[in-house]
């Protein structure tokens, strides 16, 4: 059976049934064949629909390594769309234990459309959709601030355009303004273009400024104000430069050889690459992989390290590259390769 996740809780994966003589000197835990922890028991915090998928763990001591059973880790969500004067019914699933309370409410409102308490499923009825319904209406505990996830990253000497696909009736009033940073005084800026477009409920708000300069990097935020509320949206635009350094290094040694994982930083507006650097502590010499390419920077990555020395110790970093410089990874991870004999001194097949 599936487990199911409870929305912003945090559940933990025993590594069971997993077990040896000695017993394991190391876990490691994977989600779909990508590692994840390097731990005996795995959390999941402040779980969402992301965290659903199928994990697995293996014990390892030295002499040889098992596999747990595969965990399933499921959850569901769902998106309703509906036509001007049709009846809209809107669906929320959850998956809980205990059973929730589920409220809904409409975009940023405290107003209750409807409760029930205790139940895995609630629909809400619109009759007689109109623009007026238009809206997310969403169960509590949503997220949303407002602010872009991913920066808008351009070169000096570049054109900026940003666009902002608005739902709201009546039209709102618009205005922009920019800080450097967060500690920083805002000030009202103006767009060097009208490319704003309106029609009677979806609108694209649109801010451009030609030919930045140095002094034009920083935040952007968009004020939406009309009869009903208003609403903020704020952009981060940065200037090109280096990578980020990867972070979240984790390594799984075997006999002659480790699977190094990590996760990219942001790329600095470039297409960055990637080196694993190993320093063997007995011999003090560092080794490097080959380039690595980036292909998708939300991703894990990993590489496996082979034709190593056994039972022996090494120091594994990661290096990211692009056209505007070269960074390591500020954390590192240490491994131990394992014997190369079993218990009766016998060479083990490699």
């Amino acid at each position: 059976m599936p487990i199911r996740l409870v929305e912003n809780k945090t559940m933990v994966l025993i590594c069971a049934e997993v077990d040896g003589n000695p017993r394991n000197a190391s876990f490691v835990w994977y989600k779909s064949n990508t590692i994840i922890g390097a731990v005996a028991n795995y959390s999941i915090r402040d779980a969402k629909s992301k965290d659903a998928g199928y994990y697995t763990c293996t014990g390892s001591n030295g002499f040889g390594r098992k596999n747990s059973p595969i965990v399933s880790v499921s959850s569901v969500m769902n998106h309703n769309t509906i036509a001007e004067d049709n009846t809209a019914v809107l669906q929320c699933a959850v998956q809980s234990n205990p059973p929730p309370n589920i409220v809904w409410t409409k975009h940023e409102s405290n107003t209750i459309l409807h409760r029930i308490s205790n139940v895995l499923q609630s629909n809400l009825t619109i009759d007689n959709a109109n623009c007026l319904d238009t809206g997310s209406p969403r169960r509590h505990n949503s997220d949303s601030d407002g602010v872009s996830q991913n920066p808008i990253v351009l070169a000096i000497g570049e054109n900026l355009t940003i666009s902002q696909h608005i739902i709201a009736f009546p039209i709102g009033i618009s205005s922009w303004t920019f800080k450097r940073d967060e500690n920083s005084p805002e000030t009202t800026v103006y767009s060097t273009s009208n490319c704003s477009t309106y029609n009677v409920t979806n609108h694209h708000i649109c801010f451009s400024r030609l030919n930045l300069t140095a002094t034009n990097f920083g935040l952007y935020s968009v004020i939406i104000v009309n009869d009903v509320g208003k609403a903020t949206f704020t952009y981060n635009v940065i200037p090109e430069g280096p990578p980020e350094p990867p972070i979240n290094i984790l390594v799984a040694c075997e006999i002659t050889s480790m699977i190094v994982s990590w996760r990219p930083g942001f790329d600095g507006g470039s297409q960055q690459s990637f080196r694993v650097i190993w320093l063997n502590i007995k011999t003090l010499k560092t080794e490097y992989s080959s380039e690595i390419m980036e292909l998708n920077q939300d991703s894990t990555k990993q590489y496996i390290v082979k034709f190593l020395t056994s039972d022996t110790s090494y120091i594994i970093y990661v290096e990211a590259t692009n056209k505007h410089g070269i960074v390591r990874s500020s954390d590192n991870d240490n491994c131990t390769t394992g014997s190369d004999c079993n218990t009766d001194g016998k060479e083990v097949d490699r």
